[in-house]
């Protein structure tokens, strides 16, 4: 009879959770559905470009600050060649053509890593969600982070998965007042984005993980190693072969600047 008790109590336990979990599934796609229909997606398309000064052979040579104080030239995803494109996706946000301005996967790994060192240490933002926080500068907390995911999921809705990534490459800041893949090839290699080797692309995408502490201007060991690492994630993913990787590897930092 104590057994049948005890069985029953748990049943009945085991059915509250349920319902208190069911209960709280619905409030929380409610006020998923409220904010989704109440916020506003931010102006990802406005950025002021750089006045530019040419060669008659159109070969720019100078690139003039814009009115925010930094040096822009907004590049189509087409003439970024096949490195920039390929290397952003696969280190920034490698679901990003599978996933839908969202990264659950993402998010649970964030969590579990956020949990165990007891301080943050990933945000999980995809490259659309970087690209909301570009346009639109928040306060970092947890219900940013949610406006941010949610800002994210409409976006997706508007543009295509190529548009977003050109601007994001075209928008993301490269240090020493540079913005987007334009200005930064140009800045750190006096070259065409198109015209990037694979370890000068690595090296421009360890930038988007934090352009002053991995600029070669300031930084050039810890600009290397970052540059590697990217290559050896490259290499472990199958996206490069090993040749490539150690023929990248072997390519100098560069320590000045390039373009004027």
């Amino acid at each position: 009879m104590v057994k049948v008790r005890k069985k029953g109590a748990l049943r009945r336990l085991i059915m509250t959770l349920l319902k208190l979990l069911g209960l709280f599934a619905v409030l929380l796609l409610a006020f998923f559905t409220l904010t989704y229909a109440l916020v506003d997606i931010p102006d990802v398309t406005g950025f002021t470009v750089s006045p530019e000064v040419s060669f008659k052979d159109d070969k720019i040579f100078y690139v003039a600050l814009n009115d925010a104080g930094e040096r822009l030239l907004p590049t189509k995803l087409e003439d970024m060649g096949v490195f920039l494109p390929l290397l952003s996706v696969n280190i920034e946000d490698k679901r990003f053509y599978r996933h839908w301005g969202v990264d659950p996967l993402a998010i649970l790994r964030a969590t579990w890593q956020n949990l165990s060192a007891r301080r943050v240490v990933s945000g999980a933002s995809t490259i659309t969600a970087q690209l909301v926080r570009i346009a639109e500068p928040r306060k970092r907390n947890l219900y940013s982070k949610y406006l941010e995911f949610v800002k994210a999921i409409k976006l997706e809705r508007k543009y295509s998965k190529d548009k977003i990534l050109e601007l994001y490459l075209n928008r993301a800041p490269f240090g020493n007042n540079i913005r987007g893949v334009g200005a930064a090839a140009r800045t750190y290699f006096n070259k065409e984005p198109k015209d990037l080797s694979l370890g000068e692309a690595a090296l421009l995408v360890s930038l988007l993980r934090g352009p002053t502490l991995y600029s070669p201007f300031n930084n050039p060991e810890l600009a290397r190693k970052r540059r590697d690492f990217n290559l050896d994630l490259l290499y472990s993913r199958k996206v490069i072969s090993y040749e490539d990787m150690l023929a990248a590897k072997s390519e100098p930092i560069t320590t000045q600047r390039e373009f004027p």
